[in-house]
């Protein structure tokens, strides 16, 4: 699977007891620390990583760099169909 954000990584979870594992978005890196900060949606604040007692490790994604309308476009991706075939997506504009 391949994730898309603003700053090119995600950060990945293992889970608890009361929690299944889950990918955050990295929003942004700690100015002093340079640990990186993800949003906590139920604080409804950011929160570094390392404050999250399963927190593994952080993985690249493919950076958002900008966006157009898509109208008529298509979307393609050399590896995403089965078995590794290439895939392409109407690209909506809505």
């Amino acid at each position: 699977m391949r994730y898309f954000n603003g700053t090119g990584w995600v950060a990945i979870f293992t889970g608890t007891e009361s929690m299944t594992g889950r990918t955050m978005h990295v929003e942004a890196w700690d100015g002093t620390t340079g640990v990186a900060v993800v949003v906590d949606a139920q604080r409804g604040a950011r929160r570094p990583v390392t404050d999250y007692p399963d927190f593994s490790h952080l993985e690249r994604a493919d950076q958002v760099i900008a966006a157009v309308p898509g109208g008529g476009w298509r979307a393609y991706r050399k590896d995403e169909g089965p078995d590794g075939t290439p895939l392409t997506e109407q690209v909506s504009h809505g």
